[in-house]
């Protein structure tokens, strides 16, 4: 069970590590959505999250932060790849070579051998196709502009309707009979939870 509200009083977390329920509020709900926005998380990376017992906090995030700076740096990698790639087909240390001058004229950090050697495989797969290998040697199937964006399509980030998530329109809304504040309940709800404004007992 996941429950989301503006903010949670000490007892009702402590009743949700009992209960074995999720807590989440806006303000971090909020951060999780910026961070999709950046990069679309699996929902098996999502389930680690929101499989905690009690609140979840910003420390929770850092996997996925984690997560989304690696790949930036991964696209960064493929983009300065394809860059240095043409129509010709070329060894890889000739491409190691083209790629390790463009990193010294602009100031980027060099990528080791293995790496860009498995930049290459990636990028020659038969989903992508943006680089064709024969007899070991490598060279692009697009011009640039056309391969990057195949890159862009394949790492698009679903959006994600704010107003949704903002309204609860997902939740079941729950309205507390003694504070009469509204919050949001996600899951198979069924039975009697803790309002979190007040920590009266509300039945859904």
């Amino acid at each position: 069970m996941i429950i989301i509200a503006d903010k949670f009083q000490k007892a009702v977390i402590k009743d949700a590590i009992m209960e074995k329920a999720c807590l989440i509020t806006v303000e971090i709900l909020e951060k999780l959505y910026n961070l999709n926005e950046k990069r679309c998380f699996s929902p098996f990376e999502l389930d680690f999250i929101f499989s905690k017992s009690g609140l979840i906090n910003e420390d929770d995030l850092t996997s996925l932060k984690e997560n989304t700076l690696r790949e930036n740096e991964f696209l960064d990698s493929v983009r300065i790849v394809i860059k240095n790639m043409d129509f010709n087909f070329k060894s890889f240390d000739e491409i190691k070579g083209r790629i390790d001058l463009y990193c010294e004229s602009n100031l980027h950090l060099k990528d080791s051998k293995d790496k860009i050697l498995r930049i290459l495989e990636f990028l020659n797969n038969d989903f992508l196709q943006i680089v064709k290998k024969e007899n070991n040697k490598y060279r692009s199937n697009y011009l640039f502009q056309n391969a990057i964006l195949r890159i862009n399509s394949l790492f698009n980030v679903n959006k994600i309707d704010y107003q949704k998530i903002n309204t609860f329109e997902n939740y079941y809304k729950l309205k507390c009979p003694k504070c009469k504040e509204i919050f949001g309940v996600a899951g198979d709800f069924c039975g009697v939870v803790t309002c979190p404004y007040c920590s009266e007992y509300v039945e859904g």
